[in-house]
């Protein structure tokens, strides 16, 4: 069976293109949205802004038919965290150490001025579930 991709209007945010490209990878959508965000706050907003636009006008919205991938969620972990868990959840996503994630973190945040990372980070306190 073909897969198709369709807005997801059960799982949206906004208008459902980034559950929909989730739902199409059968990835997390909330992945999907903090790829968004931080390639977004990178190039200086505009250009994600106008694709966003695009895909909301282009990806017809899914049938009540459709069937969802079920996928392996990412949350913020209440165990193990420093700040928010989001760096302790993203490595038990990806079965890292999350060590190595908050590594990564800090070198990523240094390398692209801070600011673009940062608003990420807290944009994924807020939109990823506690476990």
């Amino acid at each position: 069976m073909d897969r198709k991709l369709y807005r997801c209007k059960h799982q949206n945010t906004l208008a459902g293109v980034c559950a929909g490209f989730g739902n199409y990878w059968r990835l997390d959508p909330n992945l999907i949205r903090l790829a968004v965000i931080f390639l977004a706050l990178a190039t200086a907003i505009f250009p994600f802004a106008i694709l966003y636009l695009v895909f909301w006008a282009v990806i017809p919205e899914e049938e009540s038919s459709t069937i969802h991938f079920d996928s392996h969620r990412i949350y913020r972990s209440s165990r193990n965290k420093k700040i928010a868990g989001v760096c302790d959840g993203l490595a038990e996503f990806m079965n890292w150490s999350t060590t190595a994630v908050r590594l990564w973190t800090a070198i990523i945040a240094v390398l692209t001025g801070i600011v673009p990372l940062a608003t990420a980070y807290l944009v994924a306190w807020l939109i990823i579930p506690q476990k």
